[in-house]
């Protein structure tokens, strides 16, 4: 199948296009280009910042303890929990910059914070608005240092408490938590296939204890950490405890060969469901001889020929799914922001989940699966169809079906899927067949 590139960067590397707006052209320099600017849709729907988010949780405990009315407080939890989730929609839904919003989904699954309880909520998408998205253009040491130095990493796997063994702290009441070591080497840095054991995550461990948190967000204690010198994967590190090792040994980390590779692989998967051997090996390349920087990586990427092959080998995960129905359908941002509370939650919040995407609740610190067969069940597709049937009735009016198919899918479309939008009975039954077709599901 002939495809366009206009098409293809529209589906592989985007949401699809807005309606009435067919795929266009797009160089990879544009590409490139739209990672690094900030596109206005960030500030037109800005989230709560941290010192804000670490305010609430403080003034929530000490209202509990206190045994005070709690009511004002919830309000304010849920007002602040219904911005980041029309964020992470809007955003994505009217973005000119769609690629910077797919690389936000991928790096925020890579260093996955699950919004399990009322701090996590508040911390998973302030990791993501303070740690990740600064740096999607920059280095990779900067954004793993960045979320190794943020409440919702440290909370999320129980480090804010972790004491080394010879610490002040741990000689009283031991303490060392093992859980962040474990997902920085198999999850963040070297990957699953990494050459390290157990003897290196408990040193791992070791090094990391004093990463913590305080009421005004993250804090390094000293009296968590490993007094003397420590040694993670053959290297000494010297000096007294504090953030200046810890630092440089998550630079080193993250400059390892492997994680060169680890990260390469897993853009590969995730944008193009392929992993040549010879793009990896460049990829990598890039990246070590540009110090862990991004954009070369990117950038090679995008210009190897398997990423502009036809698209349709990775499935769209439930949220990309809904922000591709809803910019082929002309949503307008006003009508999503004005949406009572138990509206959002029946006509976004509860078809997510139906179809297997809990906004914010991956199973695990793995993040959400790439495999399509995971998205795609009996239950979950009859979630996505009786989804993709209600916008359309919701926002189909005067969309004519056959151009609505050659806007949206291009030259995706097949002819059997043609011959059956041309031939429904009805305007509603025409753009549904579009919105549920394989072609629509996959990227």
């Amino acid at each position: 199948m002939q495809v366009s590139n206009a098409t293809i960067a529209a589906t592989r590397f985007g949401f699809g296009p807005l309606l009435g707006e067919a795929a266009r052209d797009v160089s990879v320099d544009a590409l490139l280009e739209s990672i690094g600017v900030p596109d206005p849709v960030e500030t037109r729907h800005a989230l709560a910042d941290l010192p804000t988010r670490m305010d609430h949780l403080t003034r929530y405990r000490k209202a509990r303890k206190a045994e005070r009315s709690l009511d004002a407080l919830k309000a304010e939890f849920r007002a602040m929990v219904r911005g980041d989730f029309l964020a992470s929609l809007l955003r994505p839904l009217s973005s000119a910059a769609p690629l910077r919003e797919r690389l936000v989904l991928f790096w925020a699954d890579h260093f996955t914070v699950a919004a399990n309880g009322r701090p996590q909520t508040l911390l998973a998408s302030s990791s993501v608005e303070e740690a990740i998205r600064p740096a999607l253009a920059g280095r990779f040491p900067d954004m793993l240092r960045a979320v190794f130095t943020h409440p919702g990493m440290l909370v999320y796997l129980n480090q804010a408490g972790s004491a080394a063994t010879g610490s002040r702290m741990g000689k009283r009441r031991g303490g060392l938590n093992e859980n962040l070591a474990r997902e920085a080497l198999e999850l963040h840095t070297l990957g699953v296939d990494g050459s390290y054991g157990q003897a290196d995550v408990r040193a791992l461990a070791e090094a990391l204890a004093g990463l913590s948190v305080g009421e005004a967000g993250f804090r390094f204690r000293a009296a968590l950490a490993a007094p003397g010198p420590v040694e993670v994967l053959g290297k000494r590190y010297d000096g007294k405890a504090g953030l200046a090792r810890t630092t440089a040994l998550l630079e080193d980390l993250a400059l390892m060969p492997q994680t060169a590779r680890h990260l390469s692989r897993k853009l590969c998967v995730h944008f193009l469901g392929a992993t040549p051997d010879d793009l990896i090996d460049a990829m990598a390349r890039a990246y070590l001889r540009h110090d862990g920087a991004l954009m070369p990586v990117y950038e090679v990427l995008l210009s190897h020929p398997q990423a502009w092959s036809p698209p349709g080998s990775k499935v769209r995960p439930p949220l990309e799914y809904v922000v591709a129905i809803l910019r082929a359908l002309g949503a307008p941002e006003a009508g999503i922001v004005g949406l009572r509370r138990r509206d959002l939650q029946n006509a976004l919040i509860r078809p997510l989940t139906a179809m297997g995407q809990p906004p914010g609740r991956p199973g695990g610190p793995d993040g959400w699966p790439e495999d399509g067969a995971a998205w795609i069940t009996p239950s979950t597709l009859a979630a996505r169809i009786t989804f993709a049937v209600g916008a359309v009735e919701r926002l189909g009016d005067g969309i004519e079906p056959v151009a609505f198919l050659r806007d949206t899918l291009g030259d995706l479309a097949t002819p059997a899927l043609q011959f059956a939008v041309a031939g429904a009975e009805t305007r509603s039954e025409g753009l549904a067949l579009t919105l549920a077709s394989p072609q629509f599901n996959r990227r």
